[in-house]
């Protein structure tokens, strides 16, 4: 299991990539519509900026852009 990894302090790009448990192959094309209106919500909310993505059967991968800065020692926003 790969663990995560430190928030780039200021501007960071993000490669993230999920896998469906037991790699069964469940994303159809609804499920896939799902997951692109969600994901779009969720980067609204947390100000960040979706560069790419690719939904395939089993997993997808997602390029994402936090251009927000951090603010204090903490890296607390």
């Amino acid at each position: 299991m790969r663990h995560a990894r430190m928030k780039a302090v200021g501007a960071g790009y993000y490669h993230c990539m999920s896998r469906i448990i037991e790699r069964r192959f469940v994303l159809g094309d609804a499920e896939k519509e799902r997951l692109l209106n969600r994901m779009r919500r969720l980067a609204a909310f947390g100000g960040i900026e979706i560069l790419a993505y690719s939904f395939l059967s089993n997993h997808f991968h997602v390029l994402a852009l936090d251009s927000l800065q951090v603010t204090g020692e903490s890296g607390l926003r």
